[in-house]
């Protein structure tokens, strides 16, 4: 899964470690791992991002599952609302063969 963030200022980068810290280990328990996390750079059209995480889920049903997760659903959302001025999850498969 690729995912774009833009982050609310002030404040957004603070409040989105905190959404990290919060969902990190019910990503772990689906299968889940962050494996990539940078500063997005320059673009040469579109929107201007601040950051971009890739993290790898064994299936489509391991995200769905985070997604659904009742401890996920519980905090994280509104930690997310706080943190960012907008987002772009893309889930993304390696090609076929």
């Amino acid at each position: 899964m690729l995912n774009l963030l833009k982050f609310k200022q002030p404040g957004g980068q603070e409040k989105f470690a905190e959404y990290g810290a919060l969902s990190g280990p019910i990503l772990a328990r689906q299968g889940g791992e962050v494996f990539y996390i940078g500063e997005a750079g320059p673009t040469l059209s579109g929107d201007v991002w601040d950051s971009c995480i890739m993290i790898r889920f064994p299936d489509i049903e391991a995200f769905i599952g985070l997604a659904a997760d009742p401890d996920y659903l519980a905090k994280a959302p509104a930690l997310r609302e706080a943190a960012l001025e907008r987002t772009l999850w893309m889930v993304t498969q390696p090609p076929a063969g």
